[in-house]
């Protein structure tokens, strides 16, 4: 499951984004809707013109995991546990890790809300 932290990474074209590269080229993996969003707000927020570019890369690399009421239901528990020791952990990262689980995945990333959960390849 890669997460927004990495597809950032790749497209900047980083050390870390080459090593998703590498895992992306090696397995299978898909990517939740909320990380689509994540990338939409965050071109929007720095005026990046890539978006359509970047998402298409994204199918292409990845299959699209849409957000369903299980997923929903699962995402929730995920944040509020999380919170307990990382009080800014957000409920997408929440949805991310759901997803994953719902389909026995890993989650590809290096954003620091996942450091020590179970089930996350840790990059950098």
């Amino acid at each position: 499951m890669v997460d927004s932290f990495a597809w950032v990474e790749y497209f900047r074209g980083s050390r870390v984004g080459r090593e998703v590269d590498r895992l992306l080229a090696s397995r299978r993996c898909a990517t939740p809707t909320i990380v689509l969003a994540e990338l939409s707000d965050k071109y929007a927020r720095e005026g990046t013109p890539s978006l359509k570019l970047d998402l298409d890369e994204i199918e292409n690399r990845s299959a699209i995991i849409p957000l369903d009421r299980s997923i929903a239901e699962a995402a929730g528990p995920v944040k509020a546990e999380e919170r307990r020791t990382k009080p800014d952990f957000p409920l997408s990262d929440g949805i991310v890790y759901a997803t994953a689980k719902a389909l026995g995945a890993d989650v590809l990333t290096g954003d620091p809300h996942f450091r020590r959960m179970r089930g996350v390849v840790f990059l950098g």
